[in-house]
């Protein structure tokens, strides 16, 4: 298994174990420390990056298609900074509805999902393409990386949000960073990245989403 896959998979699991914990389940319908979001609905939205992949993958099999990388990805959504954006506000109101349902009901499905990705995710081959939301299409391991990603900051999130300290293992959070960086340079120029990262500008130039 390549180390994309194999980062995914490690993050995954994390994720599922987090999402599955008493303190998770306890403070439901606590806040995070996203304003916008409370605990079940901060899971509904992490469950996603466990949920989808595995969905995807159940579609026909797309190969030798000329598909977006995971900066296009992020391109394709539109003032992630604003909290009263279309993209924002379409995803608080998705995971809003899902927590309605509750831990049992959101979690459940988890590790079923990662059960399914752990046993075929080294069958596919490199240029296996997958259809992302949006029909947008994507090599699976650039759509890996973006999972990468959200399950980095999302882990995160919730964790700080439960007084806990997971995160994913380093190979994923190398792997969120490099695309962070990558859509940055894309966003804002390389030069103002340079600056931002060396302390040569006072502005929030790096704050993405």
């Amino acid at each position: 298994m390549n180390a994309t896959r194999a980062a995914y998979l490690d993050a995954a699991r994390v994720a599922v174990a987090l999402s599955e914990s008493h303190d998770v389940r306890d403070r439901w319908d606590e806040p995070t420390v996203l304003p916008h979001l409370r605990v079940g609905a901060l899971v509904a939205h992490l469950a996603r990056s466990v949920l989808q992949p595995a969905s995807y993958l159940d579609t026909d099999a797309v190969t030798n298609t000329d598909g977006i990388d995971a900066v296009g990805h992020y391109r394709s959504f539109t003032n992630l900074r604003d909290p009263r954006s279309e993209a924002n506000t379409s995803t608080v109101e998705r995971a809003v509805a899902a927590a309605a349902a509750g831990h049992r009901a959101v979690v459940g499905a988890m590790p079923r999902a990662l059960r399914s990705l752990e046993a075929r995710l080294e069958a596919f081959p490199e240029d296996r393409v997958v259809t992302t939301f949006g029909d947008l299409p994507m090599t699976l391991d650039e759509y890996l990386r973006t999972r990468c990603v959200e399950l980095s900051v999302h882990v995160d999130d919730l964790a700080r949000s439960v007084g806990r300290s997971d995160h994913v293992p380093e190979a994923a959070i190398r792997i969120a960073i490099d695309v962070v960086l990558d859509v940055a340079a894309d966003r804002i120029g390389m030069i103002d990245v340079l600056r931002s990262l060396t302390g040569r500008t006072d502005s929030d130039v790096l704050r993405l989403f």
